[in-house]
């Protein structure tokens, strides 16, 4: 029911706004017009297409991404909880802001209790104290969510809070969500995943793989 009462207001309000939009453009046959039959409904059909096809992905090589990023996360984990013990008698979990600023603040004093741990407030103790720990728990942070964000949120996890069915469907592939008209300068976005911000690199964008007789290429129009 409640499906329902949204496509049918979704419909009505596209149904209302057709008209003035089509009178639009075809009064600025030299720009709108052009535009929108020769640039934004081809791009519509190819980018749907796009959608539909999906993109395969190699479950074995995100599992080793996986593999691989928690063996670095204990490695630092491992850095941290030296300066953990040595001040507070304990490891500590990186992931705790309390626990952070317990150890940062109260007990190294490398800033008032109340400080926070955010990025921007750890790059600001760094600059001030140029200690070794700050960078110690930026690349923790920076580790952990390059393995949420590209790698292990692909694959389903029922332990997830957010998106635990993950992206890959039965047919084993990725079908992004690419949006046309998400952003005010005209710019392709993405999402679920987001296919145009996979970092540059062999070991995200391995875990992609072409069909056979294709290859990946990448096409930079600046």
């Amino acid at each position: 029911e409640v499906l329902y009462k949204y496509n049918a207001i979704d419909l009505s309000k596209t149904h209302k706004t057709w008209a003035p939009l089509r009178d639009a453009v075809n009064e600025d046959a030299e720009h709108a017009k052009r535009l929108y039959e020769n640039l934004l409904i081809p791009a519509v059909n190819f980018i749907a297409n796009m959608q539909l096809y999906g993109v395969e992905v190699s479950e074995e090589r995100i599992r080793t991404n996986i593999e691989m990023h928690d063996r670095e996360l204990a490695e630092v984990r491992a850095k941290l909880n030296v300066y953990a013990q040595k001040h507070l008698g304990h490891d500590i979990n990186p992931n705790s802001p309390k626990q952070m600023q317990e150890l940062l603040y109260a007990k190294m004093g490398l800033g008032r209790p109340i400080d926070g741990t955010a990025e921007n407030d750890l790059i600001q103790v760094k600059r001030r104290t140029e200690h070794p720990i700050v960078d110690i728990v930026l690349d923790h942070r920076e580790i952990a969510k390059r393995k949420g964000t590209y790698v292990s949120n692909i694959l389903a996890d029922p332990n997830r809070k957010k998106n635990p069915a993950g992206f890959i469907k039965h047919d084993g592939r990725i079908h992004a969500d690419y949006k046309l008209h998400a952003t005010a300068t005209g710019r392709l976005a993405g999402a679920d995943p987001n296919m145009l911000n996979q970092p540059r690199g062999p070991l995200i964008r391995g875990q992609f793989v072409a069909s056979p007789g294709k290859i990946f290429c990448e096409v930079d129009l600046n």
